[in-house]
């Protein structure tokens, strides 16, 4: 009865989102593959963090599409982030939501946490840390458009980066947010992260 009715919770949890939040965008049919970008993107994996950011329509979201569709097959999520995730439970539960598209299992405790506190905490974290280290080697969080959530959840998220595995990697694809960052490999545009673990600027 109990794992029923945390089934029929997840249920609701997962209906609340468009299916598309969790879905990379989709790639131009002109699209020019930038494989010096990509050959970075994939030198920062055994990094925690790894930022892209660029002025709006730079063309992060399709890098990120582009790098994510090469690669292989279970071992990259996607979030997109809008307005309302400036809201942090909701921004929380689809951030433990992305991974369960290629790893069911995940965050089956944190997405409970939230769904029973309402708030975001430390347990919340530790619970996502301890879950990412369970994924494949190599895996990936990419979080779109994370400057819309970042004011409300940027001291949370600096928590789970600290407890962040080596690797899977969470990308956050920012933009404008105006932010500074000592980045370890920046070749044009400016740094938009408080983080001192990004690897990637662009």
């Amino acid at each position: 009865m109990a794992g029923s009715a945390t089934a029929e919770r997840g249920a609701c949890r997962a209906a609340r989102f468009a299916v598309t939040k969790f879905r990379p965008t989709t790639l131009p049919t002109t699209l020019v593959t930038r494989s010096a970008l990509h050959r970075r993107l994939t030198a920062g994996a055994g990094k925690r963090l790894t930022v892209v950011a660029g002025s709006a329509g730079a063309g992060k979201s399709v890098l990120l599409s582009s790098w994510a569709a090469a690669r292989p097959p279970g071992v990259t999520s996607w979030l997109s982030c809008d307005e309302a995730d400036a809201d942090p439970v909701r921004f929380w539960t689809g951030f433990v939501e992305a991974p369960r598209v290629v790893a069911p299992w995940f965050g089956a405790d944190a997405a409970d946490l939230l769904a029973m506190d309402g708030v975001m905490s430390a347990d919340v974290t530790a619970s996502i840390a301890n879950d990412a280290a369970k994924l494949p080697a190599g895996s990936a969080i990419i979080v779109d458009d994370f400057h819309y959530a970042a004011p409300a959840v940027s001291v949370n998220m600096t928590d789970l980066v600290q407890r962040w595995p080596a690797a899977p990697t969470p990308r956050c694809g920012c933009t404008g947010c105006g932010w500074t960052v000592s980045c370890s490999s920046c070749a044009t545009g400016t740094c938009l992260s408080p983080w001192p673990k990004a690897a990637i600027c662009w």
